[in-house]
């Protein structure tokens, strides 16, 4: 979007009456963001990003549905529902406008500080995320829960990838051990369906004044609890030592095997769907920059250097990258 329409939506959503100061922070493949100042107070403004951003309003007149669910996998309508509810528990920033037809979120600014890599990798830090996980799972669920596990997440991606042909021999072999990794976590019990984050990663998370706070739900949904550990072990590499501790820790008592195998094929199947992810953030036309582009793809190849590397093995140690 351009300065002035920038400007525009933020004096038109963000609460107060006086002048606007806009810092735009970044922009992704579906949203651009920014840090507005008004009356003296902060607030974050996320609004469609680029192209996409007439698109939506275009939509939002004719077709609701159509404007708010994107092919990654948002769905806006049921985010403002998520944020309602984790907000009001604390564990969210307080919302101040949501729109979901025109793709607008503004919300106060958090104050705090977000995790370093190494910081995200200690004992105690596991031992938060955990504690926090829990109230998360603990949320009552928004009416018309979105429903997704491993297996949905695979099949979305799958249909709107832009296929790594020139690995075709790679692909078959990832695709035939997620099959596999689905029929063992079919054939054993599931969790109870909670609502998940599913998107556990350090930049997400802000260590504030009256404890951590997470951003960033438009990926939430319902699945099993462990969904989320899987993500937070994944997303930050962790080793089988600290991986079973953050489990230890997330259930509140000895872990049994059963539970250990689970997370490990949903560890797997989590890194699986962030490659698929990230073929279809890069695959898009209207991709963000050349560098976040550059990010993504190299964490894509540690992806699928690591999910290859762990075919077959069955659970065992997440190998570096």
């Amino acid at each position: 979007m351009s300065p002035d329409e920038v400007e525009e939506a933020a004096r038109r959503y963000v609460p107060g009456v006086g002048a606007v100061s806009v810092e735009r922070l970044g922009r992704g493949l579906v949203n651009e963001s920014h840090r507005v100042r008004r009356d003296g107070r902060m607030y974050s403004m996320r609004l469609p990003a680029g192209q996409r951003a007439a698109r939506q309003r275009a939509a939002a007149q004719v077709a609701a549905r159509a404007a708010t669910h994107v092919p990654i996998g948002v769905d806006r309508e049921w985010e403002c529902r998520v944020l309602a509810a984790a907000s009001a528990a604390g564990i969210a920033p307080l919302i101040e406008c949501c729109e979901p037809r025109l793709g607008v979120l503004v919300a106060r600014w958090q104050e705090g500080h977000t995790l370093s890599a190494e910081e995200a990798r200690r004992p105690e830090t596991g031992a938060r995320v955990a504690e926090l996980v829990r109230r998360v799972h603990a949320l009552p669920l928004p009416a018309n829960a979105r429903v997704l596990y491993a297996a949905d997440w695979i099949e979305r991606y799958r249909g709107v990838r832009a296929p790594r042909t020139q690995d075709r021999a790679a692909d078959a072999l990832l695709k035939a051990e997620a099959v596999q990794r689905l029929a063992a976590l079919e054939a054993a019990p599931r969790g109870p369906a909670v609502l998940c984050h599913s998107d556990l990663h350090p930049a997400n998370l802000v260590v504030a004044e009256r404890g951590l706070i997470l951003l960033d739900w438009e990926y939430a949904h319902v699945s099993e609890g462990l969904w989320d550990i899987a993500g937070w072990a994944c997303n930050n590499d962790l080793d089988p030592a600290a991986r079973a501790l953050l489990l230890a820790s997330y259930l509140g008592r000895p872990v049994l095997a059963s539970e250990e195998r689970r997370l490990e094929n949903l560890g797997w199947l989590y890194d699986y769907v962030c490659l698929l992810w990230s073929e279809v953030y890069c695959g898009a036309s209207d991709a963000p920059d050349a560098r976040v582009r550059a990010l993504i793809l190299e964490r894509g190849r540690v992806l699928a250097a690591r999910l290859a590397r762990r075919a077959g093995g069955g659970p065992g140690e997440l190998p570096a990258n």
